[in-house]
């Protein structure tokens, strides 16, 4: 299993945090510092580098960790009512019949993610 530090955009949750894109439900994952964190469907979206993660668009609070299995993407699910369908059809290597979109530069997704600091609000 590779492992690499990766950046994630998150929500604060009191002394937790939550998925920047939390409105979908029930796929948001929730993350503590130095506890791992495995989501239910699909995988985690992260960025590879500081510079990318500061240059996206989502707002939110930065945080620094390790991700397991770390995959370059280009594309990534545009609708959230596809959004099963999307990783199925990922998963099986079939080619994708819903609706994508281009992946913010420098995103990668990970199987699982544990959060190790805090690099800013």
């Amino acid at each position: 299993m590779k492992s690499e530090e990766v950046y994630k955009i998150v929500l604060s949750k009191g002394d937790a945090f939550t998925s920047a894109d939390s409105f979908r439900l029930p796929f948001v994952v929730d993350y503590r510092l130095n506890k791992k964190s495995v989501p239910v469907t699909g995988k985690i979206f992260c960025f590879d580098t500081i510079e990318h993660a500061k240059a996206s668009i989502i707002p939110g609070t930065l945080l620094v960790g390790i991700g397991t299995n770390p995959t370059r993407v280009r594309l990534i699910c545009g609708c959230f009512a596809q959004f099963k369908k999307f990783w199925k059809q990922k998963k099986a290597k079939k080619k994708i019949t819903t609706i994508f979109m281009r992946a913010l530069k420098g995103t990668v997704l990970v199987d699982s993610f544990t959060p190790t600091q805090i690099l800013g609000r």
